[in-house]
């Protein structure tokens, strides 16, 4: 779960954005890089807008999540595109910069080093060029998890990612 906002305000300056309609159309698409210096501004594509880029990298990479508003409500998003870029995990990077070691990454160690090195954070996220789109799932309690690939909610402890290039879903 993460902050954010329905309108861009002075807390709230990172566009959680909608899938383009030309995703699919231009390739290669444009990188993160590329996106969060500005080439879908004016399009209308901003879903919701989220006060931290370390937050909205990690929604990214879990492709799904709540996002709490400033008045107490919570709209859910998951996945709706991707441009087709190559994911790079920032964890390796960091690895082979001598950063942390293989054993030390994890979600908390990576935005633990983003939140203290805020001269290097943006850089370095800007060099995974993958960058998820979002859409609203609207109508699910906060007990049910976001739907996974196959349309059921994700369960906590129950539900794995797969990469269905190895193993086919619903095996």
């Amino acid at each position: 779960e993460v902050q954010g906002s329905l309108h861009r305000d002075a807390t709230h300056q990172v566009p959680l954005y909608r899938r383009p309609p030309d995703l699919g159309r231009r390739s290669p698409y444009y990188t993160r890089k590329e996106i969060e210096h500005g080439a879908l501004a004016g399009r209308n594509l901003e879903l919701l807008w989220l006060s931290d880029p370390i937050d909205a990298f990690f929604l990214q990479i879990q492709a799904a999540g709540r996002v709490r508003l400033t008045d107490g409500r919570t709209i859910r998003v998951s996945y709706a595109g991707q441009n087709g870029r190559t994911y790079v995990p920032i964890g390796r990077l960091l690895v082979d910069r001598g950063a942390m070691t293989m054993d030390q990454v994890s979600m908390q160690s990576i935005r633990a080093w983003l939140t203290a090195h805020p001269d290097q954070a943006q850089a370095l996220m800007e060099e995974n060029p993958s960058y998820v789109f979002f859409k609203e799932i609207p109508g699910l309690t906060s007990d049910v998890g976001p739907p996974g690939k196959l349309g059921a909610p994700l369960s906590p402890m129950r539900s794995l990612a797969v990469d269905n290039s190895f193993i086919p879903l619903g095996a």
